[in-house]
């Protein structure tokens, strides 16, 4: 494995063969690394049995990490690593087999089923890794996510929660039934959760109408407002048994 390396990264570490000394024959140059002040971030696996270098793979997945994370990211996205991330969605969904290395695609299933809560910052998302945009922003209606695929690539995802420009009109909330009901079909979501800012609004006298037909669908809408953030209004969704906070 490679690290990043920081110079203000400081950790304690011990020599593997000092502590294991029966193996000292098979572990040459490990080391065990304990804390530090920051996280350390892999930035490549090398499977020396085979020498195959997965630094490409693993720089598209730290970026993919931060992208669904609703975070600002530090290097712009190349055409490379979004046609590795494209690659691995479509083998994740079966609807196209990628030529990747089988680690790396069991990988990837690993990081996917292991999401439980996922964050979309619609802004940042047109502005700094736009392509994804066709995957995970509706092609009608350019504020709302596709909550279903997005429930649909992280299998075991119980929350979404997305912050959007714009208003919440009565085009938004008819197509966000139709999300509902096929996230109901086939996702494990429980709880959507939109925020706006000052800017935008919730078209009242539709969202009366639509919560009783999101009431339809096993599914609460709560309206936020007042909250103590930058985003000062949400929507909350949750399917019934469900507590919204």
């Amino acid at each position: 494995m490679e690290m990043k390396v920081n110079i203000y990264l400081f950790v304690i570490f011990l020599i593997c063969k000092l502590i294991i000394p029966s193996f000292s024959k098979q572990i040459k140059g490990e080391r065990l690394f304990f804390g530090g002040f920051q996280p350390l971030q892999f930035r490549s696996i090398r499977l020396i049995s085979k020498n195959e270098n997965y630094q490409s793979f693993i720089k598209a997945l730290v970026l993919f990490d931060d992208v669904i994370h609703g975070k600002e990211i530090k290097y712009k996205l190349k055409k490379s690593d979004y046609k590795i991330i494209f690659g691995l969605i479509k083998q994740e969904l079966n609807e196209k087999n990628n030529k990747f290395p089988k680690y790396i695609n069991q990988c990837f299933s690993k990081f996917c089923n292991d999401k439980t809560e996922i964050m979309i910052h619609v802004n940042l998302m047109k502005s700094q890794y736009h392509r994804f945009c066709k995957y995970f922003i509706h092609s009608d209606c350019d504020n709302l996510v596709l909550f279903d695929y997005i429930g649909k690539i992280f299998k075991n995802c119980k929350m979404v929660k997305c912050i959007i420009p714009g208003n919440i009109t009565s085009e938004y909330l008819n197509l966000l039934l139709n999300i509902i009901c096929s996230v109901n079909a086939a996702t494990k979501l429980e709880i959507i959760e939109i925020f706006w800012g000052l800017n935008g609004r919730l078209d009242c006298q539709h969202f009366k109408k639509f919560d009783i037909l999101f009431s339809e669908q096993n599914w609460i809408a709560i309206r936020k407002i007042g909250l103590a953030s930058n985003y000062t209004s949400g929507l909350s969704l949750a399917k019934h048994l469900c507590a919204i906070i």
